[in-house]
């Protein structure tokens, strides 16, 4: 399975797709991955490349990604390319305007038009409002982890107990929070099922 890991410096792009490795090779399976990345630290684009399964190299050729999970809306259009036609995008509803667009006057691209577009690419579309999720559960840094939940639910790569003893060794000082977010997400595909979404927006818009 080909995994596209794609957000923004800071959010966790990196420690999500090691978790995904990590996980693989615990369950027995051949695992790859690769990190290429801007300006991380300063909020530039990164991306990480996680491939579970027999593979040679490490990285996914555009078109080959089975799952594309996305922290940041415009890193969804930015990273399409590399879906396949039977592809799913799981999308976090969280915005991060680059400094670039604040300096020229430009506006960022509305939610709604960024998902017409996914939608005419990918099989299936998950739209997460992974920002008050997280900080419902008291877990503001696991918003990868959330996204990492609703993966395993539709589209499960190794089992969910495997995931769960990864994250508790490796964040043992934050384990609960951490094990919340991944049911979280783990929950969501069933929870906003019939949900449209401007409803799924206006999750995002009562952010506190």
């Amino acid at each position: 399975m080909n995994i596209l890991l794609a957000g923004v410096g800071g959010q966790g792009i990196v420690s999500l797709g090691h978790v995904i490795l990590q996980s693989a090779m615990k369950a027995g399976l051949g695992a790859k991955g690769a990190e290429t990345h801007g300006l991380s630290q300063r909020g530039g684009s990164v991306v990480f490349h996680a491939r579970v399964g027999d593979f040679l190299g490490p990285l996914i050729a555009k078109g080959q990604a089975d799952a594309l999970l996305s922290l940041e809306v415009a890193e969804t259009i930015r990273y399409l390319d590399f879906l396949r036609k039977d592809g799913i995008a799981i999308m976090s509803t969280r915005t991060i305007s680059p400094n670039i667009l604040i300096q020229i006057g430009k506006k960022y691209p509305q939610l709604e038009e960024i998902y017409q577009e996914v939608s005419a690419k990918a099989s299936n579309v998950y739209v997460v409002p992974t920002e008050p999720m997280a900080l419902k559960i008291g877990a503001p840094k696991a918003e990868n982890l959330i996204l990492l939940g609703v993966l395993l639910k539709v589209r499960p790569f190794v089992d969910y107990e495997i995931v769960e003893e990864v994250i508790a060794q490796r964040w043992p000082r934050a384990k609960e929070a951490n094990l919340q977010a991944l049911k979280a997400g783990y929950e969501y595909p069933d929870d906003s099922q019939g949900k449209d979404l401007a409803e799924i927006l206006s999750e995002k818009a009562s952010t506190p």
